[in-house]
């Protein structure tokens, strides 16, 4: 098989974004058949046209520069870096065509992997042609509500530099946001931030999974988290919802909230607390809200 082979697996919508990675023209009344083609041409093209250097223009290249030349990778780096790829997608995406790894890869590198290799490569479990996290495994309710979930997005595709970002898969997790609820935590409740941090990550998972707020709330209640005063709760509610305006959810294919509402339907009204620029910061850290979680 070859890149055609693993294009035609992929969803329409997720050619197009493809095409928009590469920086591809004329795409936008092209039907399905018609993308493959150009991206399988597009992808041929990027592969061949550099071809690996002969040993002495390497070492030349390394004497001149003080960094190594691009070498042709041996059949085991290759399944290493495809794996890479497999484990940082699925740790993105919760669910991720083997098809779609493949292109994304084929993409990047420009090598002309196919799902089958992908699928080979990864070491999740695997699932009609897709890679499924750990954390899903034999849960096939929860599969099949995040594929349907899914259905209304196309994936989000970091750049070739921050693939490697996910293969933690806790990547995510660690924005600015995130510290501020952890650091509002430690200060408000004295907590330790070990105890803080796993409630924050708590409250992810919430937001990731919809769960009844009720539940939430009892889950952090039970770890100390008891607000003495509205102005601690209206502060503890700024702070949630910054998190999730700007995490990455599986639900969302790897987009946040605010980019997945250029693709979801228009719901009602959100109603969220707010702040202003010369307020106290929520987070506690005794600074305007400017200088510190709002910048």
């Amino acid at each position: 098989m070859n890149n055609a082979a693993s294009l035609t697996k992929m969803k329409k919508d997720e050619l197009v974004e493809l095409c928009k990675q590469k920086g591809l023209t004329g795409y936008s009344k092209l039907k399905k058949d018609e993308l493959v083609a150009l991206l399988s041409e597009a992808m041929g093209a990027g592969a061949q046209a550099a071809p690996s250097a002969a040993p002495e223009q390497t070492e030349a290249a390394e004497e001149t520069t003080g960094a190594a030349a691009p070498r042709t990778e041996t059949a085991g780096a290759a399944d290493s870096a495809l794996g890479r790829y497999c484990t940082a997608l699925v740790n993105l995406w919760g669910i991720a065509p083997a098809a779609m790894v493949a292109a994304v890869y084929n993409q990047f590198t420009g090598s002309s992997v196919t799902a089958e290799d992908a699928e080979a490569a990864a070491s999740c479990p695997v699932v009609n042609g897709e890679l499924i996290h750990k954390n899903l495994a034999d849960r096939d309710n929860e599969i099949a509500a995040l594929r349907k979930k899914q259905a209304h997005y196309n994936h989000y595709l970091p750049s070739a530099n921050h693939i490697d970002d996910y293969l933690d898969e806790r990547y995510r997790e660690n924005t600015h946001e995130f510290i501020a609820m952890r650091d509002f935590m430690v200060r408000s409740f004295h907590m330790k931030e070990a105890l803080a941090t796993a409630n924050a990550l708590h409250i992810l998972q919430y937001l990731d999974t919809e769960t009844d707020v009720s539940y939430l709330m009892s889950q952090l209640a039970t770890a100390g988290v008891r607000f003495e005063n509205d102005q601690q709760f209206r502060n503890f509610a700024v702070l949630l919802n910054r998190m999730k305006s700007t995490a990455r959810f599986w639900g969302f294919c790897g987009h946040t909230p605010e980019e997945a509402e250029n693709f979801a339907p228009k719901r009602g009204t959100v109603h969220v607390y707010k702040v202003g620029r010369n307020d106290p910061c929520p987070c506690g850290s005794g600074k305007k809200y400017k200088k510190c979680c709002g910048r």
